[in-house]
């Protein structure tokens, strides 16, 4: 780059790129008179396709195309805009605590189907939140009933209370535990299956910390952006989605001239095809997934606190539409 630079000390460089992140990008941007394009690499291939029908693929191939594409179609490519520190943290933050999020509900997910093979009564005492603090602590202590009901009574009742339960609920889950029967005593399943579930109780445990975490940093990051007002008026948006929708919207908001090319670039907008007298409405797959998935949800949150959303929901399933595909349409408008 400095070479160049010294070549043509006041040439504006233009760069088309498969990526918006990474460090390639972050190294670019360190440079002035540099304008990054991002191109998705699905745009590449199939112009990779139009120009080498064979399907060769090399990378000094790629970068000709990329340039090509570049000087060609360059009109429609947007110019890739940062935006300022505060909007990339909480982006990366939001980003980074959803895919925590799933991961917890899988492990979640893997520790609530190996205790229906032989520990059912935390389920049962526990129904909600198989990822629970005090769900995951009882099991890294008592991992089979046997353990479990070998406790007395009041070392179990000083262990509820240190978990900040009600006194109703200690009660009631003492008497389930004194009268639980074992649904297995092969001795192969209990040590082996208590095994695993001590070890995703111990991951569960260091999800819920991390997840706690990110929502101490979005909170401090969150409070404190130019747009904090606008996210808080939302109606059913608490602070994790208030901080996705700024995520969603980035700070350059020249790159959406309408509603409609937002509906679009986020996915909400369904693509139809059309060929003769065949028409076909889908899914827009080509979509950054998380944006998508954002607006989703926050149109089922916005269900119960906004009465035109509420209003609007209630009337596509009055017209056959599944819950699903309401939100959908909720999200849309």
């Amino acid at each position: 780059m400095a070479m160049l630079r010294r070549k043509y000390p006041q040439a504006v460089f233009h760069v088309c790129v498969e990526q918006s992140k990474g460090a390639l990008i972050s190294g670019l941007l360190m440079h002035e008179g540099i304008h990054i394009f991002p191109i998705n690499p699905t745009q590449l291939a199939n112009y990779r396709k139009a120009m080498s029908h064979g399907g060769a693929k090399r990378d000094p191939d790629d970068a000709r195309l990329l340039a090509k594409f570049l000087l060609h179609y360059g009109d429609q490519l947007s110019l890739l805009e940062p935006g300022d520190e505060t909007t990339r943290k909480l982006t990366i933050l939001a980003q980074d605590r959803r895919r925590i999020v799933d991961q917890r509900t899988s492990v979640a997910n893997e520790l609530k189907a190996t205790l229906k093979q032989y520990f059912p009564l935390i389920l049962q005492l526990w129904p909600a939140k198989t990822y629970g603090r005090c769900l995951c602590r009882l099991l890294l202590k008592w991992p089979t009933l046997e353990k479990l009901q070998a406790v007395k009574t009041t070392k179990l009742r000083k262990f509820f209370y240190g978990e900040n339960l009600r006194g109703d609920h200690i009660e009631a889950k003492l008497e389930q535990i004194a009268q639980a029967k074992p649904l297995t005593r092969d001795a192969a399943i209990l040590e082996t299956y208590a095994m695993r579930v001590q070890r995703l109780a111990k991951l569960l445990l260091v999800d819920i910390e991390i997840i706690d975490s990110y929502n101490h940093e979005i909170e401090k990051l969150l409070v404190n952006h130019d747009d904090f007002e606008i996210v808080a008026s939302l109606p059913g948006a608490a602070l994790q989605m208030r901080s996705r929708m700024i995520a969603a919207l980035g700070t350059d908001r020249s790159r959406f001239n309408s509603a409609e090319s937002l509906q679009t670039f986020s996915g909400i907008a369904p693509v139809t095809s059309q060929s003769g007298n065949t028409r076909l409405v889908s899914h827009r797959w080509a979509c950054p997934k998380f944006i998508k998935q954002t607006f989703h949800e926050y149109a089922g949150l916005s269900i119960t606190k906004c009465k035109w959303a509420k209003a609007y929901y209630h009337l596509m399933l009055s017209r056959g539409k599944k819950p699903q595909m309401a939100r959908r349409a909720l999200a849309y408008k």
